[in-house]
């Protein structure tokens, strides 16, 4: 333990020595602690041996809490580390005098909530200084990037506590009608975002129907979002790039079980060897509570969803498998009768083998997505196996490259009113960046495409990438990103269409300008940001498939704050989104144009374990659809009332806004904890005509409208014990 670093009365914390550093880490001035806030002892909770919680604190290089890994220590005291040392501030680590980001290893230990009355208080001393030795510099996110752990989230109102549901309160982000799962990014299609597990390429990171993500929240440690230009290792992207990072297995056995008004939950854990296993399941049964008050054909609005995940570690190597099943009903463009069930069934597999320098992430995978009804009956089929080999840590100092290559292989089958057609395709991609850290911190990338398609020709491109960070002082930070970047055209279109094997890689021109100012109590981000596309695959007017143009440009500025048991953000988001066919045509909106966005939330920590939280959100309404080809007017579907409405023809649809209150009850008992909460969603009960996305791509949406308030009440219960020595 460090001297002068004994905090008063509850608790101590000290940064551990760490022995046998490498020679670059011993060159570092290792950061010291600023301040740390008073913790609190859980209620009811009494021990023989106070504990201690071991963190791995990963700092910026303004001193502040970028994210916390590798968490040893027992429940409930491990969530209330994490959320204190989160709290903490630091000065800022330095490397031949330059301020650099570190991880620095944390122990915070516990004492007893009632010392004797001799026991001397002894205050933290702002000036005291670590004495310890960083593990080592990282390599930060891009700029730009942002970064969502579940521990911040989880008690978002309106998320059910889901990472991935989440990244909704963040810039960058367009709201998916009826908040279905797809992620839209500044003004791209729903499959302008390359989403990725442990950085495999998935096909949804989200249920159908909004709900929840596919991977229990437990599995999640964060997610990493890049609303514009991403690192050379990601592809497949013209809008933006979401990865979720699974969470390693600790040292702990837990269990957590827990059911709310959409679904039930189990989780268990349990070490092993260097490593250990984790399983989760869940299935939702909203669809028969609605049954309750409407009848079983009606209550099919309602997204009906199963998952199973399983994860094994074992030393560098670790596995995930994600399984799913979902389905729901959607309107249509045609008559009250005349809806259609959009299901997916998936299985995925991803390994991470870290042999330092070299890291191999293979995957393999089968994915299904049909459309079936009254109107027409389609289904894609893709089978998928690859692996991305990565070698890292190539130069020293405060430079870094890394390169290797991305390769797969898929085989599709397209079936539309029972016509098959089935096509083989394969895919390299090698990549390579150059990063650099210090006051100015830089990135340089370079990512090639090679696609060949059955009966095509073969398709080739390069996407450049850079980014640039400068510190202009201790607190304020400006950015700047620009790229062009390439990806496949949509499955449907390029092997299910006759024009298909004519299509070529659709192709985005990105650039953007911001800044951030951080602070221990305030935090603001501000971006601008352009993107000019083209070669996009699309319907045009008589009907035939052919590359489109297109254009997106907006503003974006988040302001997040926290004030002792009260957090706070507003965010406030300008964007527009054209498309046309011809370069002479007349630019037109996009039908999922959202000209405002705007996400206002507060939680206060009312003690006792007590919290409450609520959220207000607004997003313009989506463009009017305007006329069908014979002229008839465009209606959309009121699934729960059983009748169609005409729309507006002209202008746009009604603007979206809703209220979202959370109140959360915790109680702690020895090894449980039990968590009570009533999650109020839609509390005005505010719906609205929107357009319906299946994932494949039609000409003409159809239009519905979502669910009424939804008061979900939920219950779960988390048990830990330790291994016996």
């Amino acid at each position: 333990m460090i001297p002068g670093l004994v905090r008063r009365r509850s608790w101590t914390c000290a940064m551990l020595l760490t022995l046998g550093a490498s020679a670059r880490a011993q060159a570092l001035e290792p950061p010291s602690i600023v301040s740390c806030p008073s913790d609190v002892w859980p209620d009811g909770v009494v021990t023989d041996t106070p504990p201690e919680v071991a963190l791995l604190v990963h700092l910026t290089a303004e001193g502040l809490v970028a994210r916390i890994t590798d968490v040893v220590g027992p429940e409930p005291f491990a969530a209330l580390a994490m959320e204190s040392v989160k709290a903490c501030t630091f000065s800022p680590a330095r490397e031949e005098g330059v301020p650099v980001p570190v991880v620095v290893p944390f122990t915070w230990a516990f004492t007893s909530p009632e010392p004797p009355a001799t026991t001397p208080q002894t205050e933290l001393s702002p000036s005291a200084t670590s004495g310890g030795e960083v593990v080592g510099s990282y390599t930060p996110t891009p700029p730009k990037a942002r970064v969502v752990d579940q521990a911040t989230i989880k008690d978002t109102p309106g998320t059910l506590g889901d990472p991935i549901r989440a990244l909704q309160t963040r810039p960058g982000l367009l709201r998916t009608p009826f908040d279905a799962g797809w992620v839209l990014v500044r003004g791209g299609d729903f499959d302008h975002t390359s989403l990725h597990l442990d950085g495999a390429p998935v096909p949804l990171l989200f249920h159908l129907g909004g709900f929840t993500s596919v991977l229990h929240p437990e599995l999640t440690e964060r997610v990493e979002f890049h609303p514009g230009v991403a690192p050379a290792r990601y592809g497949d992207a013209l809008a933006g790039t979401v990865d979720v990072h699974t969470r390693p297995v600790g040292d702990d056995f837990r269990a957590i079980t827990g059911v709310n008004l959409v679904f039930a939950h189990l989780y268990g854990e349990a070490p092993a060897g260097d490593g250990g296993v984790a399983v989760a399941a869940r299935r939702s049964y909203l669809d028969g509570i609605l049954t309750a008050a409407l009848d079983a054909e009606r209550a099919k609005i309602a997204p009906r969803f199963t998952d199973v995940q399983l994860r094994v570690d074992q030393g560098p190597t670790r596995w995930t498998l994600v399984g799913l099943d979902d389905r729901f009903d959607a309107p249509t463009d045609g008559g009250v009768e005349e809806t259609v069930e959009v299901a997916q069934q998936g299985l995925q597999l991803v390994g991470v083998v870290d042999a330092e320098p070299v890291e191999v992430r293979p995957r393999v995978g089968w994915s299904g997505r049909s459309v079936s009804g009254a109107v027409s009956d389609e289904r894609l089929t893709e089978l998928t196996g690859g692996a991305r080999t990565e070698l890292h840590g190539l130069l020293g100092g405060t430079l870094e490259a890394r390169g290797g290559v991305d390769a797969a292989g898929y085989a599709w089958a397209l079936t539309t009113d029972g016509v098959e057609r089935r096509s083989p395709g394969v895919r390299a991609e090698p990549f390579v960046q150059l990063e650099s850290r210090g006051r100015v911190q830089s990135s340089l990338g370079l990512r090639g495409t090679l696609l060949q398609v059955s009966d095509h020709e073969l398709r080739h491109g390069v996407s450049p990438r850079a980014g640039a960070a400068l510190r202009l002082s201790q607190r304020w930070t400006a950015a700047t990103e620009l790229a062009r970047v390439l990806r496949a055209p949509r499955t449907t279109l390029l092997v299910g269409t006759p024009e298909g094997r004519y299509l070529s890689l659709e192709q985005a021109d990105t650039v953007s300008l911001g800044g951030r100012y951080a602070s221990p109590e305030v935090t603001l981000e501000l971006d601008a940001w352009a993107r000019s596309m083209s070669h996009l695959a699309g319907f045009e007017f008589d009907g035939s498939v052919d590359g489109q143009l297109g254009d997106a440009r907006g503003l974006e500025a988040q302001l997040q704050t926290a004030q002792g048991p009260v957090t706070g953000s507003a965010m406030v988001q300008l964007t527009r989104s054209r498309r046309w066919e011809d370069p002479q045509d007349t630019p037109e909106l996009w039908l999922l144009d959202q000209p405002l966005r705007i996400d206002l939330q507060s939680r206060w920590s009312a003690g006792r374990g007590w919290q409450l939280a609520a959220r207000w959100r607004f997003s313009s309404g989506f463009p009017a659809p305007g006329p069908g080809p014979s002229g008839e007017p465009a209606t959309a579907l009121d699934l729960l009332r059983q009748v169609r409405e005409p729309l507006d023809n002209s202008g746009r649809l009604p603007p979206y806004h809703t209220l979202d209150v959370r109140f959360r009850k915790r109680w702690l008992r020895g090894p449980w904890t039990i968590d009570a909460s009533l999650d109020l969603q839609n509390v005005y009960n505010r719906r609205v005509p929107e357009p319906v996305i299946t994932g494949f791509g039609e000409s003409r949406y159809g239009y519905g409208y979502g669910l009424p308030i939804l008061p979900i009440f939920g219950v779960e219960g988390r048990w830990t014990r330790p291994p016996r020595e």
